[in-house]
């Protein structure tokens, strides 16, 4: 082997020790929500935008800063009695994440698909896979003022009004 050829050897075999050495996994960063909806949104940019904010972690639409953006007056209001009494008793009222209509679940392949429109209430359905199950979570909402707010949102055997009056009467 000539001396060339060991040096080529030697420098390609530093580079790849090197490269092994020098390469770390990078931690895994966190996308960042994005701000909820305009006013003027359509029913479905609404329901787009609970899902980014789905995928980015930010599961706070439920909370008291958000959810007079994305609930009806009375269904936020409704929440909030189950927040209340939540805390008062220490145990959860809403004990599922209604977007996955489940406690545990994940989103792939989402589709979103305006089922009934009206100038007063529209159903949106999104659709997507969830742990090899197809799943189905749809959103009614209705027009307040001109602004479009969920009134509900229901899964296969599942509505967060219902779950919300049924945890109230308790």
């Amino acid at each position: 082997m000539t001396v060339f050829r060991r040096q080529m050897l030697a420098f390609i075999a530093a580079i790849v020790l090197m490269g092994a050495e020098g390469v770390q996994a990078e931690e895994p960063t966190k996308k960042t929500p994005p701000p909820p909806p305009a006013t003027d949104a359509k029913p479905e940019e609404i329901v787009r935008n609970l899902y980014d904010r789905y995928f980015a972690e930010a599961y706070d639409y439920l909370d008291d800063t958000f959810r007079p953006r994305y609930f009806t007056k009375a269904t936020a209001q409704l929440i909030g009695k189950v927040f209340a009494k939540s805390q008062k008793n220490d145990e959860p009222g809403i004990d599922y994440e209604p977007l996955i209509d489940g406690q545990d679940g994940e989103v792939k392949g989402l589709n979103i698909v305006v089922t009934s429109q009206s100038p007063a209430k529209t159903t949106v359905e999104a659709r997507f896979t969830s742990l090899e199950d197809k799943v189905v979570v749809s959103f009614d909402f209705v027009s307040e003022a001109g602004i479009w707010k969920i009134d509900d949102i229901r899964g296969k055997e599942s509505s967060l009004k219902e779950i919300s009056k049924q945890y109230l009467q308790e």
